[in-house]
């Protein structure tokens, strides 16, 4: 007695759909991850740099009006003092007007170096994030390869063993 067995393992679609909807979805992902960052790094820089506008025009502020009320000081003791008191109050002026001017510099030269460090920190933070979700991309489609590939073989094996105990 002989008995023929014909065993037709087919892949179906559903698990290749599978693959790809778990690619699509970790892509969706991805790029929503990477515009919220993009996204907050350029608002921290458009905060550092408005913060910056508004430390250098307070500083501009303060230089102008300090040279405003020094000239009137000066005209004053010329109209009204000797010459030899004019000398002392432009010598004064000049000083004023230098550690103002050298202020300001400082103040320029803290702030640069505070965008500069803010948007290295925001990039160091966006590099970040980048490297963890395409870690977490390959992880997952890696996992979704194993168990495809797994219960295909289970399934295989199955039908191999049923087979084997029909016969």
């Amino acid at each position: 007695m002989t008995v023929e067995v014909e065993v037709e393992v087919e892949v179906e679609e559903e698990e290749y759909e599978v693959v790809v909807v778990v690619v699509v979805v970790v892509a969706i992902v991805v790029v929503v991850v990477v515009v919220v960052v993009v996204v907050v790094v350029v608002v921290v820089v458009v905060v550092v740099v408005v913060e910056v506008v508004v430390v250098v025009v307070v500083v501009v502020v303060v230089v102008v009006v300090v040279v405003v009320v020094v000239v009137v000081v000066v005209v004053v003791v010329v109209v009204v003092v000797d010459e030899e008191v004019v000398v002392v109050v432009v010598v004064v002026v000049v000083v004023v007007v230098v550690e103002e001017v050298v202020v300001v510099v400082v103040v320029v030269v803290v702030v640069v170096v505070v965008v500069v460090e803010v948007a290295a920190a925001a990039a160091a933070v966006a590099a970040a994030v980048v490297v963890v979700v395409v870690v977490v991309v390959v992880v997952v489609v890696v996992v979704v390869v194993v168990v495809e590939v797994v219960a295909v073989v289970a399934v295989e094996v199955v039908v191999v063993v049923v087979v084997m105990l029909i016969y």
